[in-house]
């Protein structure tokens, strides 16, 4: 059921990537909710294309909430180990057994990786998005929405507007390394975030109304130093993420950033978490911002 008075307000929302942080982004959807409004455009990139599509297609955040807890305890899930793929050695775990835990699925994913174009299939996470989605156009949904890839042939920036939103989910979501390119009309796509984490340009591009960015992208500032090669690798990577995000960020209208921690991008199981503070960044930023925003709100009794 959808709630009721929910009321389209002229401004367009950029949800980021960022793999379980990105389940930040319903806590978000949830505080707008609850001042009863919702954006007229969903541009989504990633898991942000992932949450985008539902809230497009459902318009409740708590069923979207309640679909992903119920797969998220499927056992098909778990199955994936995407533990394998760590951004960080953070974890509770002591040092000796967390350092050669780390040696041990880092080596397993490079061997998975080094004959093919990625370590999982992206027909598995097209199967689990079946379990979220409805498979329409993306023009059918009830909020208009739109998903970013990026072309591995190219290096550009595309925007699936038409067509399966199923299959734009998972080409947004095709995370390099991590699962395999996704084909659209003949070219092979890959994880919108790869270009712009928040797809800010793409949700300016599409729409005249203000662009309100939601960035789930984690503090490095405060990790520990990177110990081993893989580490710095990886260290630079984020370095290099966070550099062209901040420039990204600085063409939204208004950027709201929930205090995600040192959350992991498999980190699924901080679900709850993660969705509190998407709610409690968006019920500050609404707060802060609500004299600005009175005129994008129009029409709300």
């Amino acid at each position: 059921m959808q709630p009721p008075d929910i009321f389209q307000a002229p401004f367009t929302l950029a949800l980021g990537g960022g793999g379980a942080r990105g389940l930040a982004h319903i806590g978000v959807l949830r505080a707008l909710e609850r001042e009863g409004i919702a954006p007229s455009l969903i541009v989504g990139s990633s898991m942000g294309a992932i949450i985008g599509a539902m809230y497009s297609q459902l318009r409740d955040s708590s069923r979207v909430e309640e679909l992903i807890e119920e797969l998220l305890h499927r056992h098909c899930f778990s199955d994936l180990r995407l533990d394998l793929m760590p951004e960080n050695s953070q974890s509770e775990k002591p040092p000796a057994r967390r350092h050669l835990a780390d040696y041990l699925r880092r080596g397993l994913y490079f061997s998975r990786v080094a004959m093919r174009s990625g370590a999982i299939d992206n027909s598995i996470l097209t199967h689990f998005l079946y379990r979220l989605l409805k498979d329409e156009d993306i023009r059918e949904t009830s909020i208009p929405f739109a998903a970013v890839a990026v072309s591995l042939a190219t290096g550009e920036e595309v925007v699936l507007q038409h067509g399966s939103i199923i299959r734009a989910a998972a080409a947004s979501s095709a995370v390099p390394g991590v699962i395999t390119p996704v084909e659209i009309d003949g070219q092979q796509l890959i994880d919108g975030s790869v270009l712009q984490v928040v797809p800010v340009q793409a949700a300016r591009s599409l729409s005249p109304y203000p662009a309100v960015a939601v960035d789930v992208s984690r503090d490095i500032d405060r990790e520990a130093p990177p110990k081993t090669g893989v580490d710095v690798i990886i260290r630079a990577d984020l370095i290099a993420n966070r550099r062209l995000n901040k420039g990204a960020l600085k063409a939204a209208d208004f950027v709201i950033t929930p205090d995600v921690g040192l959350a992991d991008w498999s980190d699924f199981h901080s679900i709850h978490r993660l969705i509190t503070a998407g709610m409690e960044a968006a019920e500050q930023f609404l707060k802060q911002s609500i004299e600005t925003l009175e005129p994008v709100l129009v029409g709300i009794e």
